[in-house]
């Protein structure tokens, strides 16, 4: 509907161009701008479903990284509740990433198991980390696991700075082998609070992946962090990465058209960009074609030789 308004009034503005020379206005200009408000909001709200429409079609991207033997095979297995990856207290077991898929909500979680950030002289792995790496970079969400026993600020800081995740990413703070101290829940709850009033941005639980301790805390956070509740609640949602390509061109056009307004460019000029807009639009809803500009005069107005 809203590429419908958008045709008729470039029919009006086309109109005008034809009859320059006696200074008329057929489209209304504040109706314009409204039509441009309505388009944009409509835009906006398409492209960010598809972050949605992409966790429906492809699942939603879970990384579990940190350093060696900090659990996080452990922390797989029991999300999935099946010896999936190879637990041992050896370091560097886990050589390469593991995916498996968990389903909350309806919604599939694509969890990655990576291998352990350190340095290491070992090409095979080596090669590991980089993957781990990349993989973090291809993530929604973050689980980033460390021991209890030495989580400090500074070796948190170290592993952000070395993962350096996007601002769009979800991230939760895993202190895990919190059974070490079940004789004293109060240093857990007192180590928690801290680093939760030092990185306000993320996430941060306190579990045993190994008996089971907070893996029900780090599932609710795996569902609010997918925004399950936004993707039952979308009315449309944009899954096709051709289609979220052609909004934001038509975005970026239509940001032309309202700079052209506002600056006072000639008709013939903001008439382009709207064109262009028209044109993006067309890639989702069918192609705009010159006969269908022209077949929207002729059908308004009676215009003579």
């Amino acid at each position: 509907s809203l590429r419908d308004k958008l045709l008729r009034l470039m029919s009006l503005m086309e109109l005008e161009l034809d009859f320059g020379e006696e200074d008329v206005e057929f489209a209304d200009r504040s109706e314009f701008i409204s039509i441009l408000n309505e388009t944009e909001d409509k835009i906006k709200q398409l492209t960010r479903s598809f972050s949605y429409g992409n966790a429906i079609k492809e699942g939603i991207r879970v990384v579990i990284a940190g350093s060696p033997n900090v659990g996080k095979s452990t922390l797989l297995n029991a999300l999935l509740k099946e010896e999936r990856a190879i637990v041992s207290d050896i370091a560097g077991t886990t050589r390469d990433v593991i995916e498996d898929t968990l389903k909350i909500g309806g919604v599939d979680f694509r969890l990655t198991d990576t291998a352990g950030l350190r340095i290491s002289d070992e090409q095979i792995e080596q090669m590991g980390i980089e993957r781990t790496h990349k993989a973090v970079s291809q993530a929604r969400i973050l689980l980033l696991m460390f021991d209890i026993r030495t989580a400090t600020k500074d070796l948190i800081d170290k592993q952000i700075a070395e993962l350096t995740p996007n601002a769009e990413q979800k991230i939760c703070i895993l202190l895990n082998k919190a059974d070490v101290h079940i004789e004293d829940e109060n240093i857990s709850l007192t180590q928690r609070q801290m680093l939760q009033t030092i990185y306000p941005r993320y996430t941060v639980i306190t579990l045993s992946a190994k008996t089971g301790i907070g893996i029900e805390s780090v599932r609710q956070f795996l569902e609010q962090a997918g925004e399950l509740n936004d993707i039952y609640n979308q009315s449309v949602t944009v899954s096709n990465i051709r289609h979220y390509q052609a909004l934001k061109r038509a975005e970026e056009r239509l940001l032309a058209v309202r700079n052209g307004l506002e600056s006072g460019l000639p008709t013939d000029l903001i008439v382009e960009d709207i064109r262009g807009m028209l044109g993006h639009l067309g890639e989702i809803t069918g192609e705009i074609t010159t006969d269908e500009i022209l077949g929207q005069i002729f059908s308004t107005f009676c215009i003579g030789k």
